[in-house]
């Protein structure tokens, strides 16, 4: 019985032992498990802060970015205010150009009725110049006429008094 006692123990031990290593074969195992998925979780940690610290400066990227496109659109919002206030102000002088033009269109109507009026009256006038020119040419040759005339009349007075007093000469009687 010893024997057996013995032997049971030796066989209880050595499974024991057996047993034993299994799980400290096990346990060991699954810590260099945990260790190996504990330098996972640290390298996706690192990974994570990297990323992390990547999307801040993506993010402050797209602060800066956001700031230019907000100020661009501001910028384009007062460049078309302006814009907008130069083509209503185009259009307030075109439409004012237009109405001049209009006015000049009209004032040029009348200028051409008045032009040709105002030729109607040149040929009038012209004509008249000419009627002057030949009234003026027959007041000139009249005018030599009359002169002419007239030293005939101052001959003829002058010849009727010498004829007078050369009649008195020969009539003394008619001075008493």
């Amino acid at each position: 019985m010893d024997n057996a006692k013995s032997f049971l123990e030796n066989y209880t031990q050595e499974k024991f032992d057996k047993i034993e290593n299994n799980e400290l074969n096990e346990l060991l195992k699954t810590a260099q498990d945990i260790q190996s998925n504990y330098n996972k979780v640290l390298n996706i940690e690192s990974e994570i802060s990297d990323g992390l610290d990547q999307l801040e400066n993506n993010l402050t990227e797209f602060e800066n970015k956001y700031d230019e496109i907000y100020s661009a659109l501001e910028d384009w919002e007062t460049y078309s205010d302006n814009l907008m206030q130069a083509l209503i102000t185009l259009e307030e002088t075109f439409d004012e150009a237009s109405m001049n033009v209009d006015e000049v269109l009209y004032r040029l109507d009348d200028a051409q009725v008045v032009i040709s009026e105002f030729s109607h009256y040149q040929s009038d006038l012209e004509s008249k110049w000419s009627d002057v020119e030949s009234i003026n040419d027959d007041c000139e040759d009249g005018a030599v006429n009359l002169h002419n005339a007239s030293l005939e009349l101052l001959d003829s007075v002058e010849a009727l008094n010498q004829a007078i007093e050369n009649w008195k000469d020969d009539h003394p009687w008619w001075d008493d």
